[in-house]
């Protein structure tokens, strides 16, 4: 019994200190839940609206995104930058995250910034 305790545990802690790959996203630009097993959702980007009554069309959107792989590689550019040098956009009117992860070991994070 205590051998398998021990193995759960084992198994157990590096699944919780790899599921780091969305912790990043707390950083005050966003809420986003932090996931343990698997994720596929969507937040806004709470301080990168358009101020209520704004008139900006949502008509174009560009993205970009980066993959982190078991918190050791990290590739690609999820920079709103290149988001917007990706859908043409000169004036922005809202920045929506996507995450997308699974266990920690595989994460994808989607940067879609909405403007014209």
């Amino acid at each position: 019994m205590r051998k398998a305790g021990m193995y759960l545990l084992v198994l157990l802690v590096p699944a919780i200190l790899l599921t780091g790959c969305a912790v990043g996203l707390g950083t005050g630009v966003t809420s986003a839940p932090i996931p343990m097993l698997f994720a596929d959702y969507q937040v806004p980007a709470m301080r990168l609206q358009a101020p209520e009554g704004e008139t900006t069309s949502t008509s174009k959107v560009g993205e970009a995104k980066a993959i982190n792989v078991l918190g050791i590689v990290a590739i690609g550019d999820a920079s709103i930058q290149t988001a917007l040098k990706n859908g043409q956009i000169t004036k922005i009117h809202h920045v929506d995250i996507k995450v997308y992860s699974i266990l920690g070991i595989f994460c994808e994070i989607t940067m879609l910034v909405y403007g014209e």
